[in-house]
């Protein structure tokens, strides 16, 4: 119900926009043919503009009208990008999505989590913490293609380093990364179910299950 209020409010303003910019359009024609015709009237009988002139000053119209067009063009391709995504972000309602944040949470006995490389790498590591910061487990992925450049989702079995169950609740995550020994860039990815989705000036926003928000360009995988 709220992505439908924000977009039609959303639609509203658009139509204002273009009305206005269409009536803008027509008043600066309106004012160079005002100006081409009186200039024509009171032009030197001994010195008259001669065509070149004339062309010139029809292509210097004919130019902004097509900037203008252009213009029009794109303020519609945008209006209807922004449906889209409100289209596609609706249908993300009640499934889990991973996002970028460091804290997890422990559910029957499962949490989903991930990370995202932006570059390969040699060495991946990722902690899941406690509250009080204690390391409860570890993971280093083995496998070459879980240290590639790109996103990576992953599951916890709740099971600590000892083989004990966790209790559930949240927990920390925290992802290093190294390249030839020394530290290189990582995020740690949260899952998350979308409860809900909205839209403000920044545009298309995610409601999720934990009382956050995200940006629906910043989902990184949907499962």
């Amino acid at each position: 119900m709220l992505n439908s209020v924000s977009s039609s409010s959303n639609a509203q303003n658009l139509q204002v926009a273009l009305n206005t910019g269409t009536k803008a359009q027509e008043s600066s024609q309106d004012r160079f043919l005002t100006l081409l015709v009186a200039q024509m009237q009171n032009q030197d009988p001994l010195n008259p503009m001669d065509n070149a002139q004339m062309t010139s000053q029809l292509a210097q119209i004919n130019t902004v009208q097509g900037i203008n067009s252009l213009n029009d063009t794109v303020k519609g391709l945008g209006a209807q990008f922004a449906a889209l995504q409100s289209l596609q972000s609706a249908a993300l309602v009640g499934k889990n999505v991973l996002v970028p944040g460091d804290s997890a949470t422990l559910t029957g006995g499962t949490m989903n989590f991930g990370y995202e490389l932006p570059m390969d790498v040699d060495a991946v590591k990722i902690d899941v913490l406690d509250a009080r910061g204690t390391v409860v487990r570890s993971f280093t992925p083995q496998d070459r293609a879980m240290t590639r450049a790109g996103v990576h989702g992953m599951s916890w079995d709740g099971k600590t380093a000892d083989g004990r169950d966790a209790p559930a609740g949240d927990y920390r995550l925290r992802v290093s990364s190294t390249v030839a020994g020394r530290e290189a860039s990582s995020t740690a990815l949260t899952s998350q179910r979308v409860a809900g989705v909205t839209s403000d000036a920044n545009g298309v926003q995610l409601l999720l299950a934990n009382g956050n928000r995200t940006a629906y360009t910043g989902v990184k995988a949907v499962f």
